[in-house]
């Protein structure tokens, strides 16, 4: 998450924003605190299982890239991926979404 907020931060100045999902929370946990003690600014929608089945989400964590049109641009699921690999490929979907390169 650290390397997403840089991003947000990186790219505010060209009007993309960031949303955080949580979903699927046990009661006991707490996606504020967690957001607030890792230092993320870009805000986070609590109990979006609606917009994760929206978005046919099927497992978390998962990452979206929507164009300015609203389309989808970019999913990857980064589980088995280094933070390194997947702030890349996240930063190079926002460029290519920024450039209208979007298949």
């Amino acid at each position: 998450m650290p390397e997403y907020d840089r991003l947000a931060r990186e790219f505010a100045e060209r009007g993309v924003r960031f949303l955080g999902l949580d979903t699927w929370e046990s009661p006991d946990a707490s996606a504020e605190s967690a957001m607030r003690d890792l230092g993320i600014g870009y805000p986070a929608l609590l109990h979006a299982e609606r917009v994760a089945a929206d978005y046919k989400l099927s497992t978390v964590p998962a990452l979206f890239v929507i164009d300015a049109e609203g389309s989808l641009a970019f999913v990857l699921n980064p589980v088995r991926e280094d933070a390194t690999s997947v702030a890349r490929k996240l930063e190079d979907a926002i460029r290519a979404a920024l450039e209208g390169d979007t298949p």
